[in-house]
């Protein structure tokens, strides 16, 4: 009988413990998920080429001289405060952490809204990647999520990168400034 009692206070103390720890251990990863912090945190000036593919289509916008441009059709002038914004919201917003492993089409990172991005420094290095899924409901679609690429974190971001691009064709070119090429034809 003694010998019974023992092991019950052994286990009633194990058990104790054991909730405790957890206790301890579930209050940690709370205060990480509230803390808002710089999600990508990378200064706008490292970047010197960004790289957007939505929906199985792809731009590459390049800084020429404190220019950005877009290569692929003739050298077109990017509107800076378009590119200023994405660029922004992608690389010095905050957010805080939603958890890791979820669904990625709960957050629409599997979807035709979804923005993949790259950013590149002036060697062509990649600086920063990842993913950018639906806006947040009820938020006026001012902020979105974001999972870096490599990573299963989802990250609840405190900005909207969809906002910066149009719904043209290209998205961020300056329809005003077009090369003058375009209307001449060819030569």
């Amino acid at each position: 009988m003694k010998r019974h009692m023992i092991v019950l206070g052994v286990a009633l103390v194990l058990a104790t413990t054991l909730r405790h720890v957890l206790d301890l251990r579930a209050a940690s990863q709370r205060e990480l998920t509230a803390t808002v912090r710089q999600v990508v945190g990378v200064e706008i000036e490292q970047a010197h080429a960004v790289r957007i593919s939505n929906n199985g289509r792809d731009w590459v916008y390049v800084l020429r001289d404190s220019v950005w441009r877009y290569p692929n059709y003739y050298d077109a002038y990017v509107q800076q405060p378009r590119i200023d914004q994405f660029l922004r919201a992608v690389l010095t917003s905050s957010g805080s952490i939603i958890g890791d492993k979820l669904s990625a089409q709960r957050f629409g990172f599997g979807s035709d809204h979804a923005i993949d991005f790259s950013v590149m420094d002036h060697r062509g290095r990649s600086i920063a990647a990842a993913t950018v899924g639906r806006g947040i409901p009820g938020r006026e679609d001012n902020e979105s999520y974001l999972r870096k690429a490599g990573e299963d974190t989802v990250y609840h971001l405190h900005a909207n990168p969809h906002l910066a691009l149009d719904a043209a064709a290209v998205p961020m070119i300056d329809r005003h400034l077009l090369p003058h090429a375009l209307s001449q034809g060819t030569v």
